[in-house]
C-alpha cells in the first residue's frame, strides 16, 4: 500500500494564511528593528551636524548598508513566507484530519481512524482521538449488550405474566436478573466522570 501523501499545500486556506501572514509580520517587525539598530547610529552624525569627515564616513556606511541590506531583506522575507507554506502544511493537514474525525464522531461514526503522515505534527493528539474513539466504541458495545440483556429479562417477565406462571420464586429470580443488568449498566455509566 502506498503511503498517504497530500497533493495540495493549502489544506485549510484561512488557517494557513493566518500563520503565513503572522510569520511575514514578525519578519517585517524584526527587519524594522534590525534596520533601525543598523541605520540610526549612522544617521545621527548627519542629523546633528557633526564634523564633515564624520558625516562623509556615515554617508559611505549608509550607502554600503543600502546596497547590501535592502536586497537581502527583499529576498529573505518572501523566501520565509514561501517556506512558511510548507511549515503550516505540516500543521494544517493534521488539524484538518482531526477536525474531520471529530465531526464523524459527533455523527456517531466511530469506525474510522485518524492517520497522519510520518513527520506530521500532532501525532500524540491523533493517538488520543483514536483512543477516545475506541473507548466510545467499547462503551457503545457494553451499553448495547446491557440493553439486550435487560430487554430479554423484560420479555421473560411479560411472557410469564401473560401465561400466569409468575409465582413468587420466578419473580424473585427475574428481579435478580434485572438487578444484575442494572448493575452492569451502572458500572458502564460510571466510566464517565460527569459533574451534575
Amino acid at each position: 500500500m502506498r503511503p498517504y501523501k497530500r497533493r495540495h499545500f493549502f489544506i485549510d486556506r484561512q488557517f494557513q494564511l493566518k500563520y503565513i501572514l503572522l510569520v511575514i509580520f514578525m519578519l517585517l517587525l524584526y527587519t524594522m528593528v534590525f534596520v533601525g539598530t543598523l541605520f540610526v547610529p549612522q544617521l545621527l552624525p548627519l542629523i546633528f551636524n557633526s564634523p564633515a569627515n564624520e558625516q562623509v564616513k556615515a554617508a559611505q556606511i549608509l550607502l554600503l548598508y543600502h546596497k547590501n541590506v535592502w536586497p537581502a531583506v527583499f529576498i529573505v522575507i518572501p523566501l520565509f513566507g514561501f517556506f512558511s507554506i510548507f511549515i503550516t502544511h505540516r500543521i494544517a493537514g493534521p488539524v484538518f484530519r482531526l477536525k474531520m474525525k471529530l465531526q464523524q464522531m459527533t455523527d456517531w461514526d466511530l469506525d474510522s481512524r485518524v492517520t497522519l503522515r510520518d513527520g506530521d505534527d500532532l501525532q500524540e493528539l491523533a493517538d488520543c482521538v483514536n483512543l477516545l474513539s475506541d473507548r466510545l466504541k467499547d462503551f457503545s458495545s457494553a451499553l448495547k449488550a446491557n440493553y439486550e440483556s435487560l430487554s430479554k429479562h423484560i420479555d421473560e417477565i411479560k411472557e410469564q405474566i401473560l401465561s400466569g406462571r409468575l409465582d413468587e420464586e420466578a419473580g424473585k429470580e427475574l428481579i435478580l436478573r434485572l438487578e444484575s443488568s442494572r448493575k452492569s449498566i451502572a458500572e458502564t455509566l460510571e466510566r464517565f466522570h460527569i459533574q451534575s
